[in-house]
């Protein structure tokens, strides 16, 4: 049976959007991309979200005012981190339910109501914590009868959330087919920084490796969206194919998982991933043949081995290219998603 699933759009240049549709469709269903912030597609069988990178109360609002007979089914892949979660849940949750309940105030019709989401502290308030508010927002959708799936990256996370109630499957990340290409240029860069540095100490990190580094005479990059700007698209995969190592390093908590998705983007673009350590959110990723963990300082010595032994260096470069791009791919995600929502909808039909 042919589905007609909704995806969610982002931002009008959204890759990951983009690549959910080409699967959706190589599946045999009719994918309908729509942005956050517009009506849901009349008519569709399923609704599929991901991140998120805004609100989602605008979708699960949609949702509720539906019919149930008429609603669809709605699978969510949530790749953001959840909040602390060495804090007792009996703690936790109260918090996450309150963040969410904050988030619904901006969908109130009352005038006074809207006031006061409108006023600067409130809005304020509202962009922050919103680890707790994802969280908060997943629970509300199942109890009311919306959310049916929660799509994990993490098995660590898909077994958190189904000890707190939600219906969690693991589904492994693939590599976007748009984020890699083979462009056979120089490996000028020895070492390359990407993405915010959000904390402190990951700032202190990267400009103790870079100082390392540069007094070995090896040459480091560091794109952070002050010292050089972001990078998207082909001028990443550009950049990329620049590069001899990228670095990953811890912006918060050991259990944050933000490995995935930097692991993939350097490894199918024949860059070696030099990591600190984190758990083991998909043991396919196995440390010293797919990529290369050490716990700082130590990671310095780990990078300039790797710079100066192009035998190892190159064998763990052909692992992970090969893992990332003929086993992990986006496609096979996608597929595995795919399976769930034709569960889901069976289901709703009998």
């Amino acid at each position: 049976m042919s589905c007609r699933i909704a995806v969610i759009k982002w931002n009008d240049c959204d890759e990951i959007a983009e690549a959910l549709g080409s699967g959706i469709d190589a599946a045999g269903h009719d994918p309908i991309l729509f942005r956050a912030d517009q009506v849901l597609p009349h008519g569709c069988d399923a609704v599929l979200t991901f991140a998120p990178y805004g609100r989602l109360q605008q979708v699960g609002r949609q949702l509720a005012a539906m019919r149930p007979c008429e609603r669809p089914a709605w699978v969510h892949w949530n790749t953001e981190n959840p909040p602390m979660l060495d804090i007792p849940w009996t703690c936790l949750r109260p918090i996450c339910a309150a963040r969410s309940w904050m988030d619904r105030l901006c969908d109130a019709e009352s005038p006074w109501v809207h006031s006061i989401t409108a006023s600067k502290p409130f809005a304020t308030a509202n962009r922050r914590a919103a680890r707790l508010r994802y969280t908060g927002d997943y629970h509300h959708a199942f109890r009311a009868g919306l959310l049916h799936t929660l799509i994990e990256s993490s098995e660590i996370y898909t077994q958190w959330n189904r000890a707190h109630g939600l219906p969690a499957q693991f589904v492994p990340w693939g590599t976007l087919p748009a984020s890699y290409a083979e462009l056979n240029l120089p490996r000028s860069i020895d070492v390359l920084w990407m993405g915010q540095r959000r904390t402190e100490r990951r700032s202190d990190v990267i400009e103790y490796i870079r100082r390392e580094v540069t007094r070995k005479g090896y040459c480091m990059h560091v794109a952070d969206g002050c010292e050089h700007p972001f990078v998207w698209g082909m001028e990443r995969t550009r950049l990329l194919n620049q590069s001899r190592i990228v670095i990953n390093i811890r912006a918060h908590a050991l259990y944050d998982n933000i490995f995935p998705y930097r692991f993939h983007i350097a490894a199918a673009n024949r860059a070696l991933v030099v990591s600190e350590p984190e758990l083991a959110h998909n043991r396919v990723y196995v440390p010293g043949k797919h990529y290369v963990v050490a716990e700082m300082p130590s990671l310095v010595d780990a990078l300039l081995y790797h710079l100066s032994d192009e035998r190892t260096y190159t064998q763990i470069v052909n692992n992970a290219y090969c893992l990332v791009t003929e086993e992990m791919t986006f496609c096979r995600s996608v597929m595995c998603v795919v399976a769930e929502i034709e569960r889901i909808v069976s289901a709703l039909a009998r």
